[in-house]
């Protein structure tokens, strides 16, 4: 756990289907820029029903080795077995600070391995950067979002902390050359059992949009979201909400945007009847041009707002859709 024994940063790296998150993306690039020559690493645990052109899709990344573990135990999800590999690659890496997506599964994998170091974690960061003393100075919302609080972990290592995905921004570094793959052979054993497999329900596919239309409180009733579907479906994009409609039921929790929600870079958004909380722009802040409609011309939406109409979403919907 002594700090001057541990040295550059290491990476959770995360697929779907064998296809690399975008948070892994971010992160790995954020490892190379604040590593400085410390040394950037990965750590990659996955099942072998993924395609096995696996090192290809790994030879981009900016880093400089990349320990996998791929076997039959970690088909789907086990967040131990997971962790354990976690584990085993921190031990051999030894870095000073791990980053890991806070994606569902990065949100389970974390704590568990935090617990095995004895060390903290830093959840839902929303920026990272280096201090002069060369500890990793992790940003995070804090008291309901109205703060940004700044933590560093002097002594405990490796420092953990999890990322929310479109939140880092910045140059893909160029890496000199692909990174070094190690295959490693999992020692540990899962105490799970999974007695019945079931498909998740198909969401809105938020992470990787390009254009989201969030729908807020400003809908008096949930058949009118039709309105808001329509909009998002003639736009190419997909449709997202407020914790409010969410807390309604009248859409489900992961089409939610904000704080407690999902957090989000689309190259554009349009949000309708959204008031713009502090909640709301802790995970919307990634959105390239943002353009509201609401009602309220105090809404702070429209502080933050590109293009800003203050008017009624059910008189500015169907003339829009008509045009469209």
């Amino acid at each position: 756990m002594s700090p001057d024994l541990h040295r550059g940063l290491a990476v959770w790296l995360e697929t779907r289907a064998g296809v690399l998150s975008p948070v892994s993306r971010e992160l790995a690039a954020q490892a190379a820029r604040l590593a400085a020559g410390a040394g950037a690493f990965g750590i990659l645990a996955e099942g072998d029903e993924d395609p096995d052109d696996y090192e290809e899709r790994l030879a981009n990344l900016p880093l400089d080795r990349i320990l996998v573990w791929r076997e039959p135990a970690l088909n789907g999800f086990r967040a131990e077995l997971r962790a354990a590999a976690l584990v085993a690659g921190l031990t051999e890496l030894q870095p000073a600070a791990v980053l890991i997506g806070a994606s569902d599964r990065g949100k389970e994998v974390a704590p568990l391995a935090a617990a095995a170091f004895g060390a903290g974690l830093t959840a839902d960061c929303t920026a990272l950067d280096l201090t002069p003393e060369g500890l990793l100075l992790q940003t995070r919302p804090a008291f309901g979002g109205n703060v940004l609080a700044d933590i560093v972990i002097p002594r405990a290592r490796p420092q953990f902390a999890t990322v929310r995905a479109g939140v880092l921004t910045g140059p893909w570094p160029i890496p000199a050359a692909p990174p070094e793959i190690v295959r490693r052979r999992l020692e540990a054993e899962s105490r799970l059992t999974i007695l019945e497999r079931a498909p998740a329900p198909a969401g809105p596919a938020l992470d990787e949009a390009g254009l989201i239309v969030v729908a807020g409180c400003g809908f008096r009733a949930a058949a009118d979201l039709d309105l808001a579907r329509a909009l998002a479906r003639r736009l190419g994009g997909v449709l997202a909400s407020t914790r409010g409609l969410v807390e309604r039921g009248w859409l489900p929790p992961e089409s939610q945007i904000g704080l407690s929600g999902r957090s989000v870079a689309p190259k554009v958004m349009i949000t309708l009847g959204v008031s713009g909380s502090v909640q709301f722009l802790a995970g919307a802040g990634g959105a390239g041009f943002l353009a509201a409609v609401n009602c309220d011309p105090g809404a702070p939406i429209f502080s933050v707002a590109h293009l800003g109409l203050c008017a009624d979403l059910y008189e500015t919907l169907p003339p829009l859709l008509d045009t469209l």
